[in-house]
C-alpha cells in the first residue's frame, strides 16, 4: 500500500512527541525516589526517620539537584557535605516539613570555602567558613538553601523562616 507524501506528513504531525512524567517515579540505585521539578532533578528520599549524614559527590548528585527535606522526626539531624568544588555546580535544599524537637540541619563544605548570607525573619547573617547550621527545631517549612560553586568557593544563600540567632556558620 502506497502512502502519499502529504498523508505521511500529516501522520507524523499527529504523533505525540512529548513524554509526560508528571505522575511518574524515577529510581536510581543510590537514591530512593527522584523526579523533576522545573527541569531540575528532585531528590525526595531524605527524611530523618534516622539521622541523615550524606557526603555528596557530583557523580551521585548531578548539578541542579533539588533536595526536599523531611525534618519532622525528633532528634535525627540532617547533614550534607557538599562535593569538591566544580565551577557551575549548584544545589538547592528545601525544607518541606518543620524540624522536630532537637533536629538541626547542617550544610558543610569540604574546607573553609562557604561564603554567603542567610536572610532570616528578623534580618540577615553572614555565612563564612566550613559549615552552615540551622539550630534545633528552627528549620521551618519553606526554608530554602541554594549553593553554587565557581570552582574556588561555594556561594550559599539561605532564606530562613527562623531568626538570625537560630543560624550560624563556622
Amino acid at each position: 500500500m502506497a502512502v502519499g507524501l502529504n498523508r505521511l506528513e500529516a501522520l507524523i504531525e499527529m504523533l505525540d512527541r512529548d513524554l509526560n512524567l508528571a505522575n511518574a517515579t524515577l529510581t536510581n540505585p543510590t537514591i530512593a525516589t527522584t523526579s523533576t521539578i522545573a527541569g531540575r532533578r528532585l531528590v525526595s528520599s531524605h527524611n530523618n526517620d534516622s539521622a541523615v549524614a550524606i557526603t555528596m559527590t557530583e557523580a551521585t548528585y548531578a548539578a541542579g539537584s533539588v533536595f526536599a527535606l523531611d525534618m519532622n522526626a525528633a532528634t535525627n539531624n540532617i547533614a550534607f557535605t557538599l562535593p569538591a568544588l566544580t565551577s557551575g555546580l549548584h544545589y538547592s535544599f528545601v525544607v518541606n516539613t518543620t524540624a522536630g524537637s532537637g533536629v538541626t540541619l547542617t550544610i558543610t563544605a569540604p574546607s573553609a570555602v562557604l561564603e554567603g548570607v542567610a536572610h532570616c525573619d528578623d534580618g540577615s547573617e553572614d555565612i563564612t567558613g566550613t559549615s552552615f547550621v540551622i539550630a534545633a527545631t528552627k528549620a521551618i517549612l519553606g526554608t530554602q538553601i541554594d549553593v553554587l560553586s565557581d570552582g574556588t568557593l561555594w556561594y550559599i544563600q539561605a532564606h530562613c523562616k527562623c531568626d538570625v540567632s537560630d543560624v550560624s556558620s563556622s
